[in-house]
């Protein structure tokens, strides 16, 4: 039987949970690890050395630790340096490692800067998450630039990685790019 516009349906009738206010940041936290997870366990399992740039609180440096990675991170801010995680800029990285990551940072640097930097140190998996284009992005005066999947995707091409997986990360209007070395 074809639904009619407007007619409800046994799933609108549901009875859902409610999540209080409070609650938020340990759900979306709750979410962003069960997503690092599977993201570890399909795109980096020939992965061994890890690095996170722009660390921030960890989330995916903890994930990848947890799962037997070797993991290491940068980050300007003096807050969340603990562990590896250690205080340098992107630019100063040294060595190789099999996946680079970095969430919610290449909108704050040149990415074609960045991008040179990912193709001297990255070997394998390359995995950008970035904000979608609109009008939060500008909401924060450290943006430079906003990106589209696309854009993002043509960048890897440009320096040696091939698109993987792109996808829209809701609900953090974000959205992801695995990106492969060619030849890897």
């Amino acid at each position: 039987m074809k639904q009619q516009s407007g007619e409800r349906t046994a799933f609108h009738d549901r009875e859902l949970p409610y999540i209080p206010k409070k609650q938020h940041g340990k759900l979306k936290n709750a979410i962003r690890r069960f997503f690092y997870r599977w993201i570890i366990k399909k795109y980096l399992t020939d992965c061994r050395t890890v690095m996170d740039i722009g660390a921030g609180f960890g989330a995916f440096y903890d994930m990848a630790k947890s799962m037997g990675k070797e993991v290491q991170g940068v980050d300007l801010d003096s807050q969340y340096i603990r562990d590896k995680i250690v205080k340098m800029d992107y630019r100063d990285i040294k060595g190789e490692y099999d996946c680079c990551f970095s969430s919610q940072f290449i909108e704050h640097v040149n990415q074609f800067g960045f991008m040179k930097v990912m193709q001297r140190c990255c070997k394998k998996v390359l995995i950008v998450i970035t904000p979608r284009p609109g009008k939060r992005f500008w909401d924060s005066p450290n943006h430079i630039r906003p990106y589209t999947k696309k854009a993002i995707s043509r960048l890897y091409q440009g320096y040696g990685f091939k698109t993987v997986f792109m996808a829209n990360l809701y609900p953090t209007r974000s959205f992801i790019v695995i990106g492969r070395k060619d030849g890897t």
